[in-house]
């Protein structure tokens, strides 16, 4: 958070969510609250699909109250191992 107060960040989500997953269990950041230089790290997991092929399919989205950015969003690659 490089803000100047605490960031609200509510429910982040996986639009891809058979692919892609973002475990409550590994999690910690949902409806939480990040203070200014703090961060907060969760994991998302990949579910390869039945082909094995590699892919950008997946998008994350991380709703808060960031005045400039009120939805961080970003693509999920990735390829199964072998």
């Amino acid at each position: 958070n490089r803000g100047t107060g605490f960031l609200t960040v509510n429910q982040i989500v996986s639009t891809q969510s058979g692919q892609y997953t973002v475990p409550p269990e590994k999690d910690v950041c949902s409806n939480s609250e990040v203070a200014q230089n703090k961060t907060c790290a969760f994991k998302v997991y990949l579910k390869p699909v039945l082909n094995g092929a590699c892919g950008c399919a997946g998008l994350v989205e991380i709703p808060s109250n960031d005045p400039q950015t009120p939805t961080l969003s970003f693509t999920l690659c990735g390829c199964p191992r072998p």
